[in-house]
């Protein structure tokens, strides 16, 4: 490619002949082939350069043949078959740089292998060349150089015939003047030119708006980027162990902290404050710091509302009606609804939508519609199947959902297959150390122990419990939930040692989060006061009698859960007259507390206590007269001692 001739003898056509032209003779410009005595400049290079790249892309030179006169003559005074003819997948603006720099006239070819670079980096990087195809006029002069006598031979009988056209055309157009032609021809020029111009002006305008257009986004988007890169190094230098913070600084320390000084770092980055405000709220929710998680999520959902792409504000609202489901289900449905119609709009099968409606089925199972909400499972699951992608992160969430609300309707086989497909699912999707992973076999330990496949749950109990700790450490309410189960499970299993252990832990931990001033919801109220009188309970069959009384004595039960634990503690060391008070007052506690109306009605038919039941129950429906539920207990009381001899009147 640099030789371009210069220097060695050989008989090939191809090859310079000592004395005679200097340069290889296919690569040789026209000017050089002519032997002209003129300059040969940088133009000529160009040419061999475009001969070379045209040889590059059609995998042929642009001139052939054994004689080398008559590849001289095709190199001065014939064209090459355009790069296009031999092959289509040459594109149009890579063949017009070709062409452009192997013409005949140096004139017509780059003037500087500048030009020629630059218009092949256009190329490359898709922007419009320099270098135009040959129009209509210059086609035809390039012909008319190649074929001069045929020229001057047709231009002398065209000038007869043009003689001959222009006294006919003077007489029957004499009243066209040679002025008016030229005006016309002058004006349809000038609108053409104006036309031309006019819509050049209007593509740069366009381009300008467009390129300026980016210019802010990029300028935006790096903006956004660097002011979350610098919050970030401060959040995570704050979690530095060696910072003044300490090695002890938890995940909820950290987030509170940095929650702190948000409003004053962001006032002028919306965007930026809206990302920071969602992924803290994720987190809090995460964490079920529901408060917290509220406050960030809605002020994001503000903020996207104003600024963000429909993507962002389908996503944001999702985040907080996740939330609003777990503390204000009517807040949570017009959220949800809304953010699935955004998502359906941009793609009905996209992980968005699916995860909508995941939501929307959990919202549906929490109003306590549970056939809807299976219904939307089943149309999500069909969804996945279809588009053959069952791994999808949405998908084990929605099975195990589903499966969920199986068990609630007591449909215990298929919602055992359901959440064990779905915890596998989890581990394959998400990875063992999900937190969908622990709610899927959460979900799966209880199934089993309604079943009463105690072993079983009992496995599955534990993995979760492990699981839990490793998530959110040993200090929180899902871990505290997860004890109480396995204790009842061991309980269940007669393993009264272990269950003793657990319930201890469970008690303790319970306490510590009391302690700490997190909020307790009125089901885990429940589940410590029943786990306490477990434990009483395992205390007495283990004859640990004084440990059961120190517990016993510092046991003031507030739930309905908590006096019915009390009362079966009562009935089983016969206090039978502690045991009906604690009954009656668990009915009290919580009028419609199905079990606990089944439970007074019970310890009556079993020791015979109708009548002082009634009185207890009298003086019950005397502080609630408004309460259905003690009244209805009361007839069957009646009712029974009805059937017994002397029934009182």
């Amino acid at each position: 490619m640099t030789d371009f001739g210069l220097a060695r003898i050989e008989s090939d056509v191809a090859m310079t002949m000592t004395g005679d032209l200097i340069g290889t003779l296919r690569y040789m410009s026209p000017e050089q082939a002519l032997a002209k005595r003129a300059v040969i400049d940088q133009r000529s290079d160009i040419y061999s350069l475009g001969a070379t790249l045209y040889e590059l892309l059609t995998l042929k030179p642009p001139y052939e043949g054994d004689n080398r006169q008559e590849l001289l003559k095709q190199i001065a005074f014939e064209n090459p078959p355009k790069p296009r003819q031999l092959s289509r997948s040459i594109l149009p603006d890579l063949e017009t740089i070709v062409l452009k720099s192997i013409e005949k006239r140096p004139d017509e070819r780059y003037a500087t292998a500048g030009e020629l670079a630059d218009d092949l980096r256009a190329f490359l990087e898709d922007r419009p060349i320099k270098a135009k195809p040959p129009n209509l006029i210059q086609r035809s002069a390039k012909w008319s150089r190649r074929h001069k006598p045929l020229v001057w031979s047709a231009g002398a009988s065209s000038a007869i015939l043009l003689l001959v056209a222009v006294v006919i055309l003077a007489v029957s157009n004499r009243y066209i003047t040679v002025e008016q032609i030229e005006k016309s021809e002058a004006l349809v020029a000038r609108t053409k030119a104006l036309a031309e111009k006019d819509k050049a002006l209007t593509s740069a305008a366009e381009n300008l708006l467009l390129a300026e257009k980016r210019k802010a986004e990029a300028i935006s988007e790096a903006t956004r980027a660097g002011r979350i890169v610098a919050m970030m190094e401060n959040v995570f230098e704050s979690a530095n162990p060696d910072s003044t913070n300490g090695s002890d600084y938890t995940v909820r320390e950290l987030l509170d902290s940095y929650s702190r000084d948000l409003d004053d770092q962001l006032d002028d980055y919306p965007e930026v404050e809206a990302t920071i405000r969602l992924t803290l709220g994720k987190a809090y929710y995460r964490l079920w710091e529901s408060e917290k998680a509220e406050l960030h999520l809605k002020k994001a959902l503000d903020l996207r509302r104003l600024t963000a792409k429909p993507e962002e504000l389908a996503e944001t609202l999702l985040a907080y009606a996740l939330q609003l489901n777990r503390t204000d289900l009517n807040r949570a449905e017009p959220l949800i609804r809304e953010s699935l119609a955004i998502y359906r709009d941009i793609d009905p099968s996209s992980d968005g939508a699916l995860n909508a409606m995941h939501a929307l089925q959990l919202y549906m199972r929490s109003a306590g519609k549970r056939a809807e909400s299976e219904a939307i499972a089943e149309e999500a699951l069909a969804i996945a199947r279809a588009s053959d992608n069952m791994e999808r992160a949405a998908v084990p969430a929605i099975l195990h959902s589903l499966g969920t609300s199986k068990r609630l309707r007591g449909e215990l086989d298929p919602a055992i297959r359901m959440l064990a497909e779905a915890v596998a699912l989890h581990r394959h999707t998400n990875g063992n150390d999900h937190p969908e992973t622990a709610w899927a076999l959460d979900h799966l330990y209880r199934a089993l122990a309604e079943r009463g496949d105690y072993s079983l749950a009992e496995l599955a109990c534990l993995e979760c419990l492990a699981l839990r700790r490793k998530l959110y450490g040993h200090a929180h309410m899902l871990t505290y939930r997860t004890l109480c189960f396995l204790g009842t499970i061991q309980q269940s299993l007669g393993e009264r040692v272990a269950a003793i252990r657990t319930f201890r832990e469970a008690i303790a931990l319970y306490g510590r989060i009391q302690n700490d001033g997190s909020s307790i919801s009125l089901f885990d109220h429940h589940s410590a006061e029943s786990a306490t009188m477990s434990l009483v309970v395992l205390l007495t069959q283990q004859s640990q009698d004084a440990d059961a009384m120190e517990l016993l004595s510092d046991f003031t039960p507030q739930t309905a859960a908590g006096y019915l634990g009390r009362a079966r503690y009562y009935e089983e060391t016969e206090a039978i007259e502690k045991a009906l008070s604690d009954y009656v007052h668990a009915v009290e506690v919580h009028p419609g507390h199905v079990t606990a109306k089944l439970a007074i009605f019970d310890f009556c038919e079993r020791h015979d206590f109708h009548e002082k039941a009634l009185v207890q129950l009298d003086e019950s429906i005397v502080r609630h007269p408004v309460n259905p539920g003690l009244k209805e207990v009361r007839k069957r009381v009646m009712k029974t001692l009805l059937t017994l001899p002397n029934a009182p009147q």
